[in-house]
């Protein structure tokens, strides 16, 4: 029987395109028969690979299956018939990393890019890409928010975007580019202290997100960035992305201060494309830097930073249970105590380095006073970040069920240690 199901599949080969659809019809029908499961690999490698889509398919299945050797061989071959085929080029970018070979994934991560810029650049309209730079965000327009991990800051957040004219960035959730790992603050520490290949190919599987990992926070990153490009209104903002990219490459800084000056002139002007894009005049850049790392404020143009802080008690109960949902250990109050005092202190420090060393502007906010004393802290937070208007994209009546939570989840001894050991951060209107 076995044979007589190849010989039938060859013939329809041999025959007409026509059939194809059949053929993909009886195929499936056969692999889901439980009696001939065998015959999987050898139905699927008889099926004609006539179209790229086809081919795309097929090699993606190969990565799900993690058989990179044969990815890689279909990869060399699909790139013959398709040679400006942007998938194929990243899926053996992505193959050859995983395979170690980095010197030659990034050759093909080059290309990649070369083929990206080239598709957007002929997409954009004349004259867009100077009109953006030209306009350009101030330092009050760049608005980033940075929280302390579930600290509230999405609460001033979901205010500010229902401004006029201001957009939040990323239009799918935190910008990760700066923070994550094989993002801008990765590349600065590896390639510096002599892991340049593996940095460099890092930072374009993260700016395409396409970097295979077990990483969560990696994985997030990875799929924002796919988000980004699927997206057409992003596009100025991804052609900004892959030339900072080629520029490392090429001309590679050559010291840290330099690579530092190089992320602020390649993000003043990726912000720039991003306002632009969406007709926004101020940007809220959500937690791409976050409240214990202010220190990576050096990588951005000068900015706005407002820093949301939050009882401690509240903010040990949704921390640790969001740690623990991203795989990470169950933290104790006695870990949490240590930590949250010297993060607290720390950020306030490095506000105050950045500020005078960069020229960022940082303001600091209370979680519960925003919520329970809305009219007056939208009015200071408007006020201190050179905003008008009215927003109607947030209800603080909504956010009061967050406010004392700790009464019914802490232990006594863990609210008892936290009350006497944090009282300096204590906020009345949590209970």
């Amino acid at each position: 029987m076995n044979m007589l199901i190849i010989q039938l599949i060859r013939g329809f080969n041999r025959r007409c395109h026509n059939y194809l659809k059949s053929l993909k019809k009886i195929t499936l029908s056969l692999i889901r028969h439980k009696s001939l499961k065998s015959l999987n690999k050898d139905i699927l490698s008889l099926m004609p690979h006539n179209s790229l889509r086809s081919l795309n398919k097929n090699i993606l299945s190969l990565i799900d299956d993690a058989n990179f050797d044969d990815a890689t061989r279909l990869c060399r071959e699909g790139l013959q018939k398709y040679p400006k085929s942007i998938r194929v080029n990243e899926c053996l970018t992505v193959c050859l990393d995983v395979l170690q070979e980095h010197e030659e994934a990034i050759f093909w991560a080059e290309n990649s890019a070369r083929l990206r810029i080239k598709r957007i650049k002929k997409r954009l309209k004349d004259g867009i890409l100077e009109e953006a730079q030209q306009k350009g965000l101030q330092k009050h327009q760049r608005i980033f928010a940075s929280g302390y991990f579930k600290s509230g800051s999405s609460a001033l957040v979901d205010y500010l975007r229902g401004l006029d004219r201001t957009k939040k960035w990323t239009p799918y959730g935190e910008m990760r580019l700066i923070k994550t790992p094989g993002g801008i603050r990765d590349f600065s520490e590896k390639y510096y202290s002599g892991e340049k290949t593996e940095a460099i190919l890092n930072l374009y599987l993260t700016i395409v997100g396409r970097k295979l990992t077990t990483t969560k926070t990696w994985n997030n990153s990875n799929r924002i960035s796919r988000k980004l490009i699927s997206n057409q209104k992003c596009s100025a903002y991804i052609l900004e992305c892959l030339q900072f990219w080629l520029k490392l490459k090429s001309s590679p800084a050559k010291s840290v201060e330099e690579f530092n000056s190089y992320s602020v002139d390649f993000l003043n002007k990726a912000f720039n494309h991003a306002a632009h894009s969406y007709n926004a005049d101020n940007l809220i850049i959500d937690q791409a830097i976050n409240a214990w790392r202010l220190h990576l404020a050096r990588f951005v143009p000068p900015s706005t930073f407002f820093v949301v802080n939050r009882d401690p008690r509240d903010h040990f109960v949704e921390s640790r249970y969001h740690w623990m949902k991203l795989g990470k250990k169950r933290q104790t109050v006695e870990e949490y105590i240590r930590k949250y005092r010297k993060i607290r202190n720390k950020s306030i420090k490095q506000a105050k380095k950045m500020s005078k060393l960069y020229g960022h502007k940082f303001f600091f906010y209370s979680f519960e006073d925003f919520v329970y004393d809305h009219v007056n802290s939208a009015k200071k937070l408007k006020d201190d970040l050179g905003l008008i208007g009215s927003s109607n994209s947030y209800d603080p009546e909504l956010s009061k069920k967050n406010i004392g939570k700790f009464v019914n989840v802490l232990t006594r001894h863990e609210r008892s240690l936290i009350e006497s050991e944090l009282k300096d951060f204590l906020h009345p209107a949590a209970g």
